[in-house]
């Protein structure tokens, strides 16, 4: 198979393409008065060859037969999205979008937005896609449902203070989530860049300095990953309002770890690798103080029970 890029000659037959497809394939869902209303065979083509000029517009290919096709706006609306029927389950239109998405990321665009069939909609929830409102389109006076679905690739930020559990929480939360939503999270912690060791205090204005170059790699992990973990202490507000204006292009799920000063300083003494003092600094000048999407307790629970309760809140902010 092969993934090219639409010519007007190709217009007459994806538009059998699409009228096989809905007929066939959403028949399941949808009755033969909606499939004739969404799909009438009368398509105007010209309209249609306009649109795919405008759009970033990918055709599949196998043998010189057009199996698949789909278009997105500069924007990153996905306005078509149609695979032969004959050739379904074989990774096309996975295919096709990933090629999409990729293309619009490499033009600075990082949210998507499409509008679902019902047949359609689990397709999309396995990219990655999240269902924000049902809605009820009305064509020729006959009512068809289909979903307004999201995607934007997420950043979960972790906010901790020294010694509060938060690479562990990273490692436990990378893992869970390639095991229950099958996504590749990529893992960054700004001890990767300072000079942490037992004889070195770390000043706010240090990690100040370090944390655009953070966000710079974390952005380059996002080309690869569907989302990217990060392990930081944030201690200032000037520290805060860089993180989030340079991943502002992005869906992030700001989380605080907490945990009880004495164990802080217990797990400090018992690590032997910060600076004394690290932990009980960085939990006194911590900020944000609140306003975050969760918290949680290392000290309370787990890091496999924390990472769940992460999961359970990732959805497209």
């Amino acid at each position: 198979m092969i993934i090219r890029e639409y010519m007007p000659s190709d217009c007459e037959s994806m538009a059998r393409l699409f009228y096989d497809t809905v007929h066939t394939i959403n028949a399941e869902h949808y009755t033969k008065e909606q499939l004739d209303v969404w799909a009438t065979g009368n398509i105007d083509m010209k309209a249609w060859n306009c649109s795919f000029l405008e759009h970033d517009t990918l055709i599949a290919e196998i043998d010189g037969v057009i199996v698949g096709f789909s278009d997105m706006d500069k924007n990153g609306y996905l306005d078509r999205l149609y695979v032969h029927k004959d050739y379904q389950r074989k990774g096309i239109a996975a295919e096709l979008i990933n090629k999409l998405e990729q293309r619009a990321g490499e033009a600075g665009v990082f949210s998507f937005e499409t509008y679902a069939s019902i047949t359609a909609r689990p397709f999309f929830e396995k990219q990655g896609y999240t269902v924000v409102a049902e809605n009820k389109a009305i064509r020729g006076g006959i009512e068809l449902i289909n979903y307004k679905m999201v995607k934007r690739k997420k950043v979960i930020l972790l906010n901790g203070p020294s010694s509060s559990g938060k690479s562990t929480l990273a490692k436990s939360l990378q893992k869970l989530i390639k095991g229950k939503k099958n996504e590749e999270y990529g893992i960054i912690s700004i001890d990767d860049f300072l000079k942490m060791s037992a004889d070195d205090t770390i000043y706010e204005n240090d990690v100040f300095e370090v944390s655009s170059d953070l966000c710079d790699d974390a952005v380059g992990m996002l080309d690869t990953y569907q989302g990217v973990i990060i392990d930081h202490v944030i201690t200032s507000e000037r520290i805060y309002n860089q993180l989030i204006d340079r991943l502002r292009n992005y869906g992030v799920y700001l989380i605080h770890v907490d945990c009880p000063i004495s164990e802080l300083k217990r797990r400090e003494k018992e690590r032997k690798d910060r600076c004394t003092g690290s932990a009980g600094a960085s939990y006194e000048y911590l900020f944000p103080k609140d306003g975050y999407d969760l918290t949680v307790d290392t000290y309370q629970s787990s890091a496999e029970e924390c990472s769940l309760k992460i999961i359970d809140i990732l959805s497209d902010v």
